[in-house]
């Protein structure tokens, strides 16, 4: 990890008064910064496209009546968590849930999570604030999967405290499930020190062995939301 590069939460919410999601961070989350800069923008024509883009592909969620709500908002607001140290990472994932969820209770019509790329519909956000388990913060913040140059991989590990996961010459069903069982073993598993590079790693006995190596995040700039300061988990299948 580089020195003093600490990922940030950032969240987009959608609604018709900036004052109200200004109060709530101040009287409720007060570890939680408003952006005046670029917070209280007036409608947005752009941003129909922009959460349609980012929703889930794997599960998608926003209904016709989260985009209806979309396209009538007046105002936009941009939330940021405090600077996310990897041992309290997942604390403040499970606040920033609870930060969407009072968002939707004082009027927000939408919420996107910047740091990741990644819209979920209304019910769908509520849904993953209610859930306990460590897995669903993984399904509530990391976008997957995502392609650059033939490797598939995930972004949003970062905000919670973990490196991300790249899938080597694999398609993109077969990717998409290594990403998401290697996840739950990062998350539920919690392997610690017995995860290293060179290592291996196998679905069940009569399953594909994989090849374990790190890597810095080289794919995006240190100053950009997506950048992931504990870099990548690469997962490609031993040759027989």
């Amino acid at each position: 990890m580089r020195d003093g590069i600490l990922p940030r939460n950032v969240i987009c919410i959608l609604h018709d008064s900036p004052e109200m999601i200004r109060k709530m961070c101040k009287r409720e989350f007060p570890n939680y910064e408003f952006d005046e800069e670029f917070s209280g923008c007036g409608h947005d024509a752009r941003m129909s496209n922009a959460f349609s883009v980012s929703q889930c592909t794997v599960h998608p969620t926003l209904t016709t009546e989260d985009k209806d709500a979309i396209s009538s908002h007046l105002n936009v607001s941009y939330v940021l968590s405090p600077q996310l140290r990897a041992e309290q990472a997942i604390i403040e994932a499970r606040n920033s849930l609870k930060l969407v969820e009072r968002s939707f209770e004082i009027g927000a019509k939408a919420v996107k999570g910047e740091s990741s790329g990644l819209t979920h519909g209304k019910q769908a956000w509520k849904k993953f604030s209610t859930e306990t388990e460590d897995s669903s913060l993984f399904y509530s913040w990391v976008r997957r999967p995502l392609e650059h140059e033939g490797i598939l991989y995930s972004c949003g590990n970062h905000l919670l405290g973990q490196p991300d996961i790249e899938i080597e010459g694999e398609e993109v069903s077969t990717a998409l499930d290594l990403i998401d069982i290697f996840a739950m073993y990062l998350f539920v598993d919690k392997p610690g020190d017995r995860l290293r590079t060179g290592g291996t790693f196998q679905v069940a006995y009569d399953t594909p062995l994989y090849r374990i190596t790190s890597s810095s995040c080289n794919r995006y700039e240190d100053d950009d939301l997506f950048y992931n300061p504990y870099g990548y988990w690469r997962l490609k299948q031993c040759d027989l």
